[in-house]
C-alpha cells in the first residue's frame, strides 16, 4: 500500500465488479413482478362487478362467523344459522330503507315548493340585476329582459334512475347469495386452509391468526354499529327537538350514512342543512 492511498480506496479498487447476469436477473424479476401486478389490477378492475360482492361477502361473513358459531353451540344447524343471519341482515337493511324512503319521497314531492321558496328568498338580490344589465350594456352585450327560469323536475328521470339502480340491486342480491354460501361453508374452508400446512406448529399459527382476524373484525363491527346507532339516535332526538319532520327517518339515514367514512357524515350534514 502506498503512503498516499487510503484503506477505503484500496478496498474499493479490490472489490470485484457486479456480475452482469445477476443484474439482468434482478431487472427481469422486477419487470415480471410489475407486469403481474398490472395484470392483476386490470383483472380486478374488469371484474369489479363480481369481485366487489365476493370480497364484501367474505369480510361480512368473517365478521358474522362468531355469531354463527354461537348459534351452533345452541344446537342450530350451520345452514340454518347462515340463513338466519343473512335474513336478519336483509331485514335490517330493508327496515332502514323503509325508514329513509318516506323522507326522500317527501323531499322529492316538495321540490317545486322548495324551488318557489328559494325564488322568494332570492328576491333580496333583485337590486343586483339592474346593475348587471347596465354592466352588460356598457360592454356591448344587449340586455335581456327575460326572467331567469328555474326548471321544475319532471318524470323523465325515472328510466335513467331505474337503469342506475338496477346494477346495485343485482350486485346486492349476488352479495346475499355469496354471503349465505360463505357462512355455510366457512368451517370447511377454514379447516382446509389450516390443513394445507404440513407441520403442527404452522397449523396452530394459522388457526390462531384466523381466530384473531374473526375476533377483531367482529369487535370492529360491533363497536362501529354501536357508534353509528348512537349518532342516529342523537340525530333523531335533535331533529325532533327542532321540529323537523320525520325525525326517525333522519336518524336512520344518519346511522346508515355514518358507515361510509368521511363522505357519509358530510352528505348527512348537507342534507340536514338543506332541509
Amino acid at each position: 500500500m502506498g503512503e498516499g492511498q487510503r484503506p477505503e480506496t484500496v478496498a474499493a479498487e479490490e472489490s470485484p465488479p457486479p456480475d452482469p447476469e445477476i443484474t439482468l436477473r434482478q431487472i427481469s424479476a422486477w419487470s415480471l413482478a410489475t407486469l403481474a401486478a398490472t395484470a392483476v389490477g386490470f383483472v380486478l378492475y374488469a371484474a369489479r362487478e363480481v369481485m366487489l360482492p365476493v370480497v364484501a361477502a367474505f369480510v361480512v361473513g368473517v365478521m358474522l362467523g362468531p355469531a354463527a358459531r354461537r348459534l351452533e353451540v345452541l344446537r342450530v344447524p350451520r345452514a340454518l344459522a347462515a340463513l338466519l343471519l343473512v335474513a336478519s341482515l336483509t331485514l335490517i337493511i330493508a327496515l332502514v330503507i323503509l325508514l329513509i324512503l318516506p323522507r326522500v319521497s317527501e323531499l322529492t314531492s316538495g321540490l317545486p315548493g322548495i324551488v318557489a321558496s328559494l325564488k322568494e328568498k332570492l328576491h333580496v338580490l333583485d337590486g343586483l340585476l339592474p346593475a348587471w344589465r347596465r354592466l352588460t350594456s356598457m360592454i356591448g352585450e344587449p340586455p335581456s329582459s327575460d326572467a331567469i327560469a328555474i326548471p321544475l323536475p319532471g318524470i323523465s328521470w325515472v328510466p335513467s334512475t331505474i337503469s342506475v339502480l338496477l346494477p346495485p340491486i343485482t350486485e346486492f342480491l349476488f352479495f346475499l347469495v355469496v354471503l349465505l354460501l360463505f357462512i355455510s361453508e366457512w368451517p370447511d374452508l377454514r379447516r382446509g386452509l389450516v390443513m394445507t400446512f404440513a407441520s403442527r406448529d404452522s397449523r396452530l399459527t394459522v388457526l390462531k391468526i384466523l381466530n384473531e382476524i374473526e375476533s377483531g373484525l367482529a369487535n370492529y363491527l360491533l363497536i362501529v354499529t354501536l357508534i353509528n346507532l348512537t349518532v342516529g339516535a342523537l340525530t333523531g332526538v335533535i331533529c325532533a327537538l327542532t321540529g323537523m319532520p320525520n325525525a326517525v327517518g333522519f336518524g336512520a339515514l344518519a346511522a346508515t350514512l355514518n358507515f361510509i367514512p368521511i363522505v357519509g357524515p358530510i352528505a348527512m350534514f348537507v342534507i340536514l342543512l338543506v332541509v
